[in-house]
C-alpha cells in the first residue's frame, strides 16, 4: 500500500473533522452544564420556593391590625419587599448555622411594627 498525496489529504480532512467535532461537542456539554447550573442557583436563591418558605409565611402571618393597614394601596409592594426581604435573611441564618443579633433585632422590630405589638 503507497501513499498518495491524494490519501494524505483525506486523512488530514478526516482529522481536522474529527477534532472540531470533538470540541463542538466538548463546547456544547460546558455550555448546558453552566445553563444547568445557573438555572439551579437562581431556583434555590428565590425566597419564596425555598423551604423556608412556611416560615416566611408563618412569621407574616396577617394579624387584624395587619389586615386593616394592608387595605392600604401603599402597602402591598412593602409586604413582597418584607417577604422577600424576610427570606433571604432566613435563608443566611440556616446556612450559617446562627441568625445575626442586628437581622434577630431588625426581624422583631420590622414585625412589632407591622403588627402594632410591643417590641419584647
Amino acid at each position: 500500500m503507497t501513499s498518495t498525496p491524494t490519501s494524505a489529504a483525506y486523512g488530514f480532512l478526516v482529522w481536522s473533522l474529527g477534532i472540531s467535532a470533538g470540541a463542538l461537542l466538548a463546547m456544547v456539554a460546558t455550555i448546558t452544564t453552566a445553563q444547568v447550573g445557573v438555572q439551579a442557583a437562581s431556583t434555590a436563591a428565590s425566597p419564596g420556593d425555598t423551604v423556608l418558605a412556611p416560615a416566611t409565611d408563618t412569621l407574616l402571618r396577617s394579624s387584624p391590625k395587619a389586615a386593616a393597614a394592608a387595605t392600604a394601596p401603599s402597602s402591598t409592594p412593602n409586604a413582597r419587599l418584607d417577604r422577600d426581604e424576610f427570606g433571604r435573611i432566613l435563608t443566611t441564618s440556616v446556612a450559617s448555622g446562627q441568625m445575626n443579633g442586628n437581622d434577630r433585632q431588625y426581624l422583631a422590630q420590622t414585625l412589632a411594627q407591622r403588627d402594632g405589638i410591643s417590641q419584647a
